[in-house]
């Protein structure tokens, strides 16, 4: 027996003439319709059996028990076993993941005797998910139940496909929700023609920037509306409207130079982007997206403006420059002049000055040894006075002569070691050193780029006064030391002393020449010492500080360049 045919549903009574028929006499008219209809019934159940298997949907069939009695290729392939394996079972043993109950389904229809239609099925079927559309229907004879049929169509792709429509939908309203959300909220304005050019879309800023509403501008030409002129208020045909040329060509269109008119007939100056709006690879209309570019404009013109007046200013200061370089001509030629001046002066100070100078130094000396005693007492106090004159003139001619001398008997640079040239000056003040009872100490100093001459005379005068301006009944303390920048670009000397210093608002006086905080009687000297220092500093590119307080000692802080390129002939033509 197949298993896999359907067992027949009908009756065939015994004929009554059947136990003579193999006797050899022609077969009655009766037994001969009964043989065409056997015929034709087993050509119509090949018919319903080729109609089944080959058919599209699933189906099955179940006995009273509601035990598969018959399943189709497609029902099959549905399940994933094949036919022979359904035979007998129950559909829960064959695909137990398949919800709602099938079986209470059967059941229903089984003991109702009717129909149940269009019931969805889901779940793990075979090879993968399925979705199941099933009709359920009682088969029987006129005289009793034979079972329950059921036939399933597969809906498993088309709820793939409605499902992935339903999130494309869902995807492309969010997108279409985003994108009027954007269009609605930008500042540009924004709006779509058709193929006409006559407006299908336009966004709040659109109404905002044109002063019409939507519904003034929906279905009107918007080249007719609002771009009618140019910015000079010129007419502008529609025919040469860039914004439409774009629906003619395809090719999208840019400007940062045109003009709208607004409701109120006002022009405002626009830059503004043109696109096509493509569908089935024909252009149907286009989008425009435009900006109110007054304020850039204003700005350009304020702009313009400002470079027009810089331009102004800059001639007016070329010409101050031009006047300011002749005037500094005429100031170099002047300072050569002074130069020169000085020179002569430095060469009348040395000789022609000095000359009658010794000379009373000279006879004062002899009067006060040949002739005091034939002097009275205010004679002699007078010679006293006029030799201590003569004395400090010398000494004032001889500072004079050392300032000039930076410049006028300058050396050209070269490589100076510090520590040698501290060395020696402490050895020419050894003396002093020692009447003065100092403790001078001598800290490592670098080699720089200087005239060594002049460095001797700034670390000798610096010492000098660290040594002159002490106090009191206390041993002068005096140190040297040198610092050198990071980038080994300059180097800062100082020397330090524990001496009377002094108030730091006289900072900038006691630079100057002949300037003095203190009386002739209290300290010797001009006034000159620390003026040359600051001359030397400047003259090397360099600058000369101090910090004190009055009565705690005072630093003085010299810093030069490490190195010069070509400065000294700079330098020397500003002193």
């Amino acid at each position: 027996m197949d298993l896999g045919k359907a067992i027949g549903f009908s009756e065939v009574a015994p004929s009554e003439t059947g136990a003579q028929a193999g006797k050899g006499s022609a077969r009655p008219p009766r037994e001969e319709q009964l043989a065409e209809a056997l015929r034709s019934r087993e050509e119509i159940s090949a018919l319903l059996d080729t109609l089944l298997e080959k058919a599209p949907a699933g189906f099955a069939f179940f006995n009273n028990d509601l035990r598969f009695l018959r399943i189709n290729e497609e029902f099959s392939r549905m399940s994933g076993a094949p036919p022979h394996e359904h035979w007998g079972r129950r559909f829960a043993e064959i695909l137990p993941e398949i919800r709602p109950n099938f079986e209470d389904h059967l059941r229903r229809v089984r003991d109702s005797g009717k129909p149940e239609l269009r019931i969805e099925f889901s779940g793990q079927a075979g090879h993968g998910y399925h979705d199941l559309l099933v009709s359920i229907y009682p088969v029987r004879t006129e005289k009793r139940l034979l079972g329950v049929g059921a036939v399933v169509v597969d809906l498993t792709e088309q709820k793939r496909a409605e499902r992935s429509l339903r999130d494309a939908q869902r995807r492309l309203g969010g997108q279409l929700a985003f994108t009027r959300s954007v269009t609605d909220n930008i500042a540009e304005g924004i709006y779509a023609v058709d193929q006409s050019g006559k407006a299908t879309m336009v966004n709040p800023a659109t109404e905002r920037l044109l002063g019409y509403s939507a519904a003034e501008m929906m279905g009107r030409d918007m080249h007719e509306l609002v771009h009618f002129q140019h910015a000079d208020q010129s007419a502008f045909n529609k025919e040469d409207c860039p914004l439409l040329r774009v629906i003619r060509t395809g090719q999208p269109v840019r400007a940062d130079d045109d003009s709208f008119t607004r409701k109120d007939g006002s022009v405002f100056p626009v830059a503004y982007a043109s696109t096509p709006l493509i569908e089935d690879d024909r252009v149907v209309g286009a989008v425009v997206a435009f900006h109110d570019i007054t304020h850039q404009k204003a700005a350009e013109e304020a702009l313009r403006r400002s470079r027009d007046e810089l331009e102004q200013l800059v001639d007016a200061r070329t010409a101050a420059l031009q006047n300011a370089a002749s005037e500094l001509q005429s100031a170099n030629v002047r300072l050569e002049v002074s130069n020169r001046e000085l020179q002569d002066f430095a060469s009348v100070a040395s000789h022609d000055l000095q000359e009658p100078l010794r000379k009373i130094q000279a006879f004062g000396d002899r009067l006060s040894t040949t002739n005091a005693a034939t002097l009275s007492n205010d004679g002699q106090d007078y010679l006293k006075r006029m030799l201590n004159a003569a004395g400090r003139m010398q000494t004032l001619i001889n500072d004079l002569l050392s300032f000039s001398r930076i410049t006028t008997k300058a050396q050209p640079f070269s490589k100076v070691d510090l520590a040698q040239i501290a060395r020696d000056v402490l050895g020419d003040l050894e003396t002093a050193v020692e009447r003065a009872g100092a403790a001078v100490s001598l800290e490592p100093l670098p080699t720089i780029d200087a005239d060594p001459m002049q460095m001797r005379q700034l670390l000798q005068n610096l010492v000098g006064n660290a040594l002159k301006f002490r106090k009191p009944g206390v041993a002068p303390i005096v140190r040297i030391s040198a610092e050198v920048s990071s980038d080994n670009q300059t180097c800062m000397i100082c020397v330090c002393d524990n001496g009377i210093g002094f108030d730091e608002k006289y900072l900038d006086r006691i630079f100057n020449v002949f300037q003095r905080l203190h009386g002739r009687g209290s300290y010797e000297g001009t006034g000159i010492g620390l003026a040359v220092c600051r001359k030397i500093a400047e003259r090397h590119g360099g600058s000369i500080t101090a910090r004190s307080k009055s009565g705690e000692g005072a630093t003085f802080i010299v810093t030069l360049p490490m190195q010069h390129e070509k400065v000294e002939e700079t330098i020397s033509g500003q002193s």
